[in-house]
């Protein structure tokens, strides 16, 4: 709990707590390390979540709990899908198995209704998605050495952290984010998460082999779609392919390039360091209907 400013979430926790259903820990606000701009530019929040995600990482990956081996956050405004847990699950192994993942998502930042169709469907992503994510004890004794006073996540985005590992994600989300221009990001990308869809199909993933999101198997698999599919040159295009069920691509040599094939297509258009979002090795997949 991030502080106990709200005594009413502090009653609930302690009840969970005393029925032996959660362990309750209170961190107290930080904000170590900010400097006179970040001040000046209302960012305290930024350094306050910073400091927070380190106190969880640091107490769940403590002596006090050996028995656990990697870690789900789940921020207060997410709602799951009905099989996110079994979800998690499912992927651990692959976070376990593979040393080219450092991180499992829920999350689809292009996850509109109109862009996917198959609840079953996993990808790779160099683009860490967040919300609602799992990683392993192994990546944070790593990561815990130098871990930043703000903007954690665009932190976790840059190529010396990453290392060319890379996440798995959805095609169809598992996780919705409520919008509060209250919160850090003061409603940032609010007018187009609100169309994210929640997956409500309760995959059977302790069934499903996902063995093809090895890197090694799925690389493959991306490099002789890319070749098959038949190459376009606007958006007009390539959504009349998709209405014929064919698989199309656009290439893009630059930014700004992708920035205006995105922002015509409907889809977010910002990168970090270079990565576009959802982007694995620099393809970023759709599904546009149920093409």
């Amino acid at each position: 709990q991030d502080s106990t400013a709200f005594p009413e979430v502090t009653t609930l926790l302690t009840r969970y707590a005393d029925a032996g259903r959660l362990h309750h820990l209170v961190h107290e606000r930080q904000t170590e390390g900010m400097r006179q701009i970040d001040i000046d530019e209302g960012w305290a929040s930024y350094y306050a979540i910073a400091h927070h995600y380190q106190f969880v990482f640091q107490e769940i990956f403590s002596p006090k709990f050996p028995q656990y081996k990697r870690i789900i956050i789940l921020e207060e405004d997410l709602r799951v899908g009905v099989d996110f847990f079994q979800y998690m699950r499912a992927t651990s192994r692959l976070l376990d198995d593979d040393p080219s993942l450092f991180c499992v998502s829920s999350w689809n930042d292009n996850g509109k209704g109109e862009f996917v169709s198959d609840p079953e469907r996993l990808y790779r992503t160099d683009f860490f998605p967040g919300l609602g994510w799992m990683t392993s004890r192994r990546i944070w004794d790593e990561l815990s050495r130098k871990w930043p006073n703000g903007f954690w996540d665009d932190w976790l985005r840059q190529p010396s952290q990453r290392k060319d590992r890379a996440c798995i994600r959805p095609e169809v989300p598992r996780t919705f984010m409520s919008c509060e221009e209250a919160g850090a990001s003061a409603g940032q990308f609010c007018d187009f998460i609100i169309d994210i869809k929640l997956s409500e199909t309760a995959v059977n993933w302790a069934a499903r082999d996902l063995h093809y999101l090895v890197k090694d198997r799925y690389d493959v698999w991306l490099l002789d779609t890319v070749s098959r599919a038949t190459e376009v040159s606007s958006i007009s295009q390539l959504k009349s392919f998709a209405e014929g069920h064919r698989a199309a691509k656009i290439p893009f040599n630059d930014n700004n390039e992708f920035r205006a094939l995105a922002e015509e297509l409907g889809i977010m258009t910002d990168f970090k360091d270079g990565v576009p979002r959802t982007a694995y090795k620099g393809v970023v997949s759709l599904q546009i209907g149920r093409a």
